[in-house]
């Protein structure tokens, strides 16, 4: 029997897409608990890190840097909750309150 990584989930409070270039794609925010949250994917490597430290690694199959909301929040959810998270997209679109 094949043993399912458990990782610790994070509440997400607010979120920011902090860049969306064509070497990176970037979002800055805060957990619910007040840790600095960190998502970045490059070269399609996905990480994630809470306070300075990784909680999550993820390589998807293609070599590309850019990634939207949605993909972003799909592939993050084994640690990631977004359910109450404000969401904005700065420079790169309009603000406004996450939809669920």
């Amino acid at each position: 029997m094949e043993k399912t990584k458990q990782y610790r989930q994070f509440n997400v409070k607010e979120i920011e897409k902090t860049c969306s270039c064509g070497s990176r794609t970037q979002w800055d925010g805060e957990t619910s608990k007040g840790e600095i949250l960190k998502i970045r994917y490059n070269w399609g490597y996905l990480s994630i890190s809470v306070s300075g430290g990784n909680v999550f690694v993820f390589m998807t199959d293609e070599e590309r840097s850019i990634m939207d909301f949605e993909e972003m929040k799909e592939l993050t959810k084994p640690c990631l909750n977004f359910d109450n998270a404000e969401h904005t997209i700065g420079k790169y679109g309009t603000n406004g309150k996450f939809n669920r």
